[in-house]
């Protein structure tokens, strides 16, 4: 883990109003007094991609907001499988607030920023601003209903319609998309392997493969590399994402 201080002469507060994850995070809406006592017990973390943060079923002090990067949620299971739960990008938080111990492992996909705050100082600040406490709870039950939104994929739709929610999602988040000037079109930077794919959406790596053969064929995506996809049919994409709702 390395421990990165805040590189600004900037008060934190100012770099808070500035900061990417902000609109997205439990701070969105925070202003004065209590913008100002969440930055007061703020430090910032870098992790390399891959690394571990959180262990399962760790005693952990750490909360944290991603200001950038990915992390996924794993499992393991009692016959020794890992399962990701979660994918989460900039503005999630991370780390358990109201458990002792860590019913995930939080690991990094990519190179990851984090703003942290220690579990204790967290607690006794939700306590004493109702502000903040109002935003975090808010933002959980924002990732309550995302979690429900992929049970929904994962036991709803066929394994291409999930491949393509999948693409949709990263579509659809602009850390991960660039827009080709010339045609319009969204290049996505697939910062997971095909095995990652596999796991999150309970596929195997030949079946994405495969479904991911077929959108290229149908004319929805083309391949840039191995790791970038070319939204060739936006509308298409979604509707096949879509499917469920049909």
């Amino acid at each position: 883990m390395t421990i990165s201080a805040t590189a600004s002469s900037q008060p934190l507060d100012e770099l808070c109003k500035t900061c990417p994850a902000r609109p997205l995070s439990i701070c969105a809406h925070l202003e004065g007094s209590s913008l100002h006592r969440l930055a007061g017990i703020m430090s910032h973390r870098d992790f390399s991609a891959h690394q571990e943060i959180i262990h399962q079923e760790e005693t952990s002090n750490l909360v944290a907001i991603i200001i950038s990067g990915l992390v996924k949620l794993t499992r393991l299971l009692p016959d020794g499988r890992e399962q990701i739960v979660a994918i989460l990008s900039r503005g999630h938080s991370v780390g358990e607030v109201y458990e002792q111990l860590s019913h995930d492992s939080v690991q990094c996909i990519t190179d990851v920023q984090l703003c942290c705050f220690r579990k204790t100082e967290f607690e006794k600040l939700l306590q004493s601003e109702p502000a903040i406490e109002r935003e975090f709870v808010s933002r959980l039950q924002h990732d309550l209903n995302e979690a429900r939104d992929w049970m929904t994929v994962l036991g709803r739709l066929t394994a291409r319609e999930k491949v393509a929610s999948f693409l949709s999602y990263l579509a659809g988040n602009k850390d991960f998309t660039e827009t080709d000037e010339t045609t319009g079109q969204q290049v996505v930077n697939v910062p997971l392997r095909r095995s990652e794919i596999a796991g999150f959406l309970g596929l195997t790596i030949e079946t994405v493969s495969r479904n991911i053969t077929h959108l290229r064929r149908m004319g929805i995506i083309s391949m840039e590399d191995a790791q970038r996809m070319r939204i060739v049919d936006r509308r298409a994409l979604a509707e096949l994402a879509q499917a469920d709702s049909h």
